[in-house]
């Protein structure tokens, strides 16, 4: 009788201490540098910025008190506002919103080691890639990043384990890098996993600045891969492929993306069972930062000055153009806003040739043309590097890309011209190669040949041909200083603009 009146008050008491803890995650990816609303890929207006999403999260966190806020990096690089503050405005953001953890994306490290170092220092918060590493940790210029961090709610721990892409020295050179390196994911995890379970992880989150592919994982992202290696996950947060997903299960692991631009704020809300000791229910949405999402009023005014200064640079005319430039491409993916470029890019290196593709879909119309204007041409900070190459080195490079890609998002020439047969193996079909008074290119000479940084790395494994010859002793690679874009300012206001009073 004794033993039955003690199993039922044991029951009784584990009952009674027994209770479902409401967990939630709020998150942002790729934000980059939106500050102000913006239109989306299928040109819906006025939508998104960080001043929306950061209203919406403080509506969100009043609600749900036992909530986390994550973003999945490149959260700086990408718009004119944040690149005229040195992505300071963002940062300070996340500061202000007490982010439980930032993760590394891969166009944090576009403006370099010192920029990156600078925000670094700047962040208040975790910062996180547990794929990072140095040889020597006195190399170690990150020191701050973590590769996870354990947050507690209400008695519940909750691991964020931080990862980023692996295939960053695929889009950056290695003067960007500056000795740091990357692994893969699942390896990565082998070695994080059994760390945060000893800390008593009861949920476990993975933070990842990788992205859902419709075809499946590849170089860069590996988030299908995870999943399947690791099914103790609860959740995977992604990013770096744009891609909005507000809850998709790869087996028992719930899966989320929260878009770009901060179009979308994500939400998770998860049950953890007490008696069970495990997450029982899980849940995502994405919330709209439609036109109906005011703005953060705090942080506008905090930033008032400094996107007052940004605003007036952006509406600086440069020059007048007499007549419009479209991207509307020829077959060898040439259009009069890529011949801008091309020009820019000779002019300011001294390069005899130009490899360079059209940024951007916008074209620029007849009239005042502003630097904003250019923003939209030239969206990115690549720098240019000059190789010495072969006609058929340049043969090489070009025949790769050829047919996979669109003839406006090729590498287009500028300097000279070829022509293309209609059949034959890729690098036979192109002949002809002359410079632009008609003449031939010289088979044994080398030229000065101009590419951004982006391509010398081989654009994401898109040019590997590139990336080969940049490596190349013979081709005595130069890294420039010189910005894609200030080449392009430089070149509109020497051509376009005003001529200088006597």
């Amino acid at each position: 009788m004794k033993l039955k009146l003690f199993i039922l008050f044991s029951l009784f008491a584990v009952g009674a201490l027994a209770r479902p803890v409401d967990i939630t995650l709020l998150f942002t990816t790729d934000v980059h540098g939106h500050i102000w609303p913006t239109t989306d890929y299928e040109g819906r207006e006025n939508v998104g910025g960080f001043l929306r999403c950061a209203y919406q999260i403080e509506q969100l966190r009043a609600v749900h008190t036992n909530s986390l806020l994550l973003d999945m990096g490149d959260t700086f690089q990408g718009s004119p506002e944040s690149y005229l503050t040195r992505g300071r405005l963002l940062v300070d953001g996340l500061n202000v919103l007490r982010y439980d953890a930032w993760v590394l994306g891969n166009h944090e490290l576009d403006w370099g080691p010192e920029a990156l170092k600078s925000l670094h220092d700047q962040a208040e918060i975790p910062f996180l890639a547990a794929n990072l590493f140095f040889n020597k940790e006195e190399e170690n210029w990150l020191p701050k990043i973590q590769p996870y961090v354990i947050r507690e709610i209400d008695g519940i721990k909750i691991a964020i384990i931080g990862l980023t892409t692996p295939g960053i020295p695929r889009w950056s050179r290695p003067y960007l890098l500056e000795g740091a390196m990357f692994k893969q994911s699942v390896v990565t995890l082998q070695e994080v996993m059994p760390l945060v379970k000893e800390a008593g992880a009861d949920v476990i989150v993975v933070a990842a600045h990788q992205g859902y592919k419709e075809r499946g994982d590849d170089f860069a992202n590996e988030v299908q891969t995870i999943a399947r290696a690791f099914p103790e996950i609860d959740v995977i947060l992604g990013g770096h492929s744009h891609k909005p997903v507000a809850d998709m299960r790869f087996g028992g692991v719930l899966y989320a993306q929260a878009g770009y631009h901060g179009i979308w704020l994500g939400q998770i809300d998860m049950v953890y069972d007490t008696v069970e000791r495990k997450v029982v229910e899980k849940s995502g949405r994405l919330i709209d930062m439609d036109d109906g999402v005011p703005f953060h009023a705090a942080l506008q005014e905090r930033w008032a000055d400094d996107l007052s200064a940004a605003k007036m640079q952006l509406d600086q005319v440069l020059g007048i153009i007499p007549e419009e430039l479209s991207t509307s491409a020829d077959a060898l993916g040439r259009s009069p806003v890529q011949q801008l470029i091309g020009q820019a890019i000779a002019d300011g290196t001294g390069a005899e040739i130009v490899l360079h593709g059209t940024l951007g879909d916008e074209s620029i119309k007849a009239g005042p043309i502003t630097y904003r204007d250019v923003w939209k041409i030239v969206p990115y900070e690549n720098t240019i590097g000059v190789l010495e190459l072969t006609t058929g080195e340049i043969r090489s490079v070009l025949s790769e890309g050829r047919g996979r890609y669109e003839a406006s998002r090729s590498l287009a020439p500028y300097g000279f011209t070829y022509t293309v047969a209609p059949q034959g193996p890729p690098e036979q079909r192109l002949t002809e190669f002359r410079d632009l008074d008609g003449n031939p290119l010289h088979g044994r000479r080398r030229y000065a040949v101009a590419m951004n940084s982006y391509t010398l790395a081989s654009g994401g494994n898109r040019y590997n041909v590139v990336r080969d010859l940049a490596d190349a002793p013979e081709s005595r690679l130069r890294m420039l200083a010189n910005d894609t874009r200030q080449l392009v300012v430089d070149h509109i206001k020497r051509i376009y603009g005003e001529p200088a009073e006597d």
